[in-house]
């Protein structure tokens, strides 16, 4: 599901001018360390990790956008720990004191990336599909976050525990719905950081 969508969302970017490198190609697993390894790499100006949610209570529904912070919830700690692959007891004093690190540098950039991105997203979907649920940009520790070297976002794009978004993500048409909103997010977010967007240089 979420390679479809990255890979439409390239082809936006690229037809927008921008250079886009991808973690993976094909439908395969790359573990957290190498997809942040990668993009620091490449010195990446963003970074962007597309997901898709899941919970135990099926009724669960919606898009949400995460940057990084030590900050967060029991419901942030759960998701951090799934995407992590750990537990929420696991969520160690290391984990915050490395995510600390760069706070400072993700509320400057990360954080409207964070917004442009999910408000655009939220917009897309709602025009294609109609009400979509807004839960909103959030902070948590999440491991493919702290270690990027550049503004970087983690995307939800809907749950696949959730009976109606779970057939709205195999449809034909979702990969290209999200794929336009994603992007119009990144490109708005170039358009009012051009002078400031390459963090660190």
């Amino acid at each position: 599901v979420v390679l479809r969508i990255a890979l439409a969302l390239r082809e936006r970017l690229k037809r927008s001018g921008l250079s886009v490198s991808m973690t993976r190609e094909g439908d395969e697993f790359v573990s957290l360390d190498e997809r942040t390894q990668f993009a620091n790499r490449w010195h990446g100006d963003l970074f962007v990790s597309i997901h898709a949610n899941a919970s135990p209570r099926s009724r669960a529904n919606g898009v949400e956008t995460y940057l990084l912070d030590t900050r967060y919830d029991r419901n942030t700690a759960r998701v951090a720990a799934r995407e992590n692959g750990t537990t929420v007891a696991a969520l160690s004093e290391l984990q915050r004191i490395l995510a600390s690190l760069r706070l400072s540098y993700s509320e400057r950039y990360a954080a409207p990336l964070a917004a442009n991105v999910h408000a655009q997203l939220l917009r897309s979907l709602r025009g294609e599909y109609g009400e979509t649920r807004d839960l909103g940009v959030k902070r948590g520790p999440f491991v493919v976050l702290f270690q990027a070297n550049m503004p970087a976002i983690l995307v939800e794009v809907g749950f696949l525990t959730n009976r109606s978004e779970a057939r709205r993500l195999r449809s034909r048409n979702f990969p290209k719905t999200v794929a336009a909103g994603i992007a119009k997010g990144i490109l708005a977010y170039r358009d009012s950081h051009a002078r400031s967007i390459v963090a660190g240089r």
